[in-house]
C-alpha cells in the first residue's frame, strides 16, 4: 500500500521520509526500537517507488539517472544503477 510519500509492507514496516532521510519504521515494534534502518538524504527518491516484492523496492532518481533496489527489511540497496 503507498498513501502520499508513505509506503506500508506486508510485514507492518513502514518506508517514509524524515526531512530528507529515507526511513524504515517498524510500525508495531516499541518507540525505542522502531527505526529499523536510515538512509541520509534520500528522500526524494520514494516519489515514485515500486514494489517488485513482499521484501524489495525499485527507486528511482529521474533527475540523476539512478535507479537502486532496495531490501525493506534492512534498508541495504541490493543493486545500483548509476
Amino acid at each position: 500500500m503507498q498513501v502520499g510519500e508513505i509506503l506500508l509492507t506486508d510485514d507492518d514496516l513502514m518506508v517514509c521520509a524524515d526531512g530528507s532521510d529515507l526511513i524504515g519504521l517498524a510500525v508495531r515494534a516499541p518507540a525505542e526500537t522502531r527505526e529499523r534502518w536510515r538512509l541520509t538524504g534520500l528522500a526524494s527518491w520514494l516519489r515514485g517507488a515500486k514494489r517488485l516484492s513482499s521484501s524489495t523496492l525499485l527507486l528511482v532518481d529521474a533527475a540523476h539517472s539512478q535507479a537502486r533496489i532496495l531490501d525493506v527489511s534492512n534498508g541495504e540497496t541490493l543493486f545500483l544503477l548509476p
